[in-house]
Protein backbone atom coordinates (compact mmCIF):
# COMPACT_ATOMS: atom_id res chain seq x y z
CA UNK A 1 0.00 0.00 0.00
CA UNK A 2 2.83 2.14 0.56
CA UNK A 3 4.32 1.70 -2.47
CA UNK A 4 1.55 2.24 -4.31
CA UNK A 5 0.88 5.82 -2.58
CA UNK A 6 4.56 6.59 -3.48
CA UNK A 7 3.56 5.55 -7.25
CA UNK A 8 0.33 7.73 -7.21
CA UNK A 9 2.31 10.67 -6.00
CA UNK A 10 5.21 10.51 -8.62
CA UNK A 11 2.21 10.41 -11.17
CA UNK A 12 0.86 13.50 -10.00
CA UNK A 13 3.71 15.21 -9.76
CA UNK A 14 4.69 14.12 -13.36
CA UNK A 15 7.60 12.79 -12.23
CA UNK A 16 9.06 9.30 -13.51
CA UNK A 17 9.23 6.03 -11.85
CA UNK A 18 11.55 4.88 -13.48
CA UNK A 19 14.55 5.84 -16.08
CA UNK A 20 16.57 8.78 -16.34
CA UNK A 21 17.54 11.42 -18.79
CA UNK A 22 21.05 11.31 -16.98
CA UNK A 23 23.97 9.03 -17.16
CA UNK A 24 24.82 7.41 -14.14
CA UNK A 25 28.49 8.69 -13.31
CA UNK A 26 26.40 12.44 -13.90
CA UNK A 27 24.24 11.43 -11.30
CA UNK A 28 26.40 10.22 -8.37
CA UNK A 29 28.66 12.88 -9.09
CA UNK A 30 26.01 15.28 -8.27
CA UNK A 31 24.84 12.35 -5.48
CA UNK A 32 28.57 13.18 -3.78
CA UNK A 33 27.65 17.21 -3.46
CA UNK A 34 24.17 16.04 -1.18
CA UNK A 35 24.03 17.83 2.38
CA UNK A 36 23.37 13.96 3.53
CA UNK A 37 26.95 12.81 2.24
CA UNK A 38 29.35 11.75 5.18
CA UNK A 39 32.87 11.23 4.96
CA UNK A 40 32.39 10.55 1.42
CA UNK A 41 29.82 7.85 1.95
CA UNK A 42 26.46 8.89 -0.02
CA UNK A 43 23.53 8.51 2.69
CA UNK A 44 19.54 8.45 1.25
CA UNK A 45 16.69 9.37 3.41
CA UNK A 46 14.38 6.66 3.06
CA UNK A 47 10.67 6.40 3.90
CA UNK A 48 9.62 3.68 6.04
CA UNK A 49 6.32 4.42 6.41
CA UNK A 50 3.82 7.98 7.02
CA UNK A 51 5.92 9.96 8.98
CA UNK A 52 8.68 7.47 9.31
CA UNK A 53 11.88 8.26 7.96
CA UNK A 54 15.86 6.56 8.06
CA UNK A 55 19.10 7.68 7.10
CA UNK A 56 21.35 4.87 5.62
CA UNK A 57 24.41 4.80 4.00
CA UNK A 58 24.31 3.22 0.65
CA UNK A 59 28.18 2.31 -0.54
CA UNK A 60 29.38 2.65 -4.00
CA UNK A 61 29.38 -1.23 -4.65
CA UNK A 62 25.59 -1.27 -4.73
CA UNK A 63 24.58 2.14 -6.06
CA UNK A 64 26.76 2.40 -9.09
CA UNK A 65 25.12 -0.77 -10.46
CA UNK A 66 21.46 0.18 -9.37
CA UNK A 67 22.25 3.78 -11.28
CA UNK A 68 23.10 1.83 -14.51
CA UNK A 69 19.99 0.09 -14.73
CA UNK A 70 17.86 2.93 -13.35
CA UNK A 71 19.33 5.29 -15.85
CA UNK A 72 19.66 2.35 -18.73
CA UNK A 73 15.71 1.81 -17.96
CA UNK A 74 14.96 5.40 -19.50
Amino acid sequence: AWGARQDRLLDAAGLPRTGCPYDAASLLEAMRSDKKVRAGEIRFALSAGPGAWEVRPVGDVALEPALAQWCGAG
